[in-house]
């Protein structure tokens, strides 16, 4: 299965689309401030997490830390 909107014309998928699914490896990213907040936990791979970070946009918003400024929050959308 693939994430909506992978889809080639002709009905041909990404062949490196492999996406989040269970079980792909997450990173907690500890806080590097005291100030930190609980940063999200992401998948590790470069192509899950894009294609995770593509779910998550749909239904959640990112934003910055307070503490230390990285774009490591998301919040489920208003």
């Amino acid at each position: 299965m693939t994430a909506k909107g992978r889809r080639l014309p002709g009905g041909r998928v990404f062949i490196c689309d492999l996406g989040y699914r269970e079980g792909v490896p997450m990173v907690e990213h500890p806080p590097t401030t005291p100030e930190c907040e609980p940063h999200t936990a992401t998948p590790r791979d470069y192509v899950a997490h894009s294609e995770w970070a593509d779910m998550m946009a749909e239904t959640h918003e990112q934003r910055q830390c307070k503490g230390c400024g990285l774009w490591q929050i998301w919040e489920p959308k208003p």
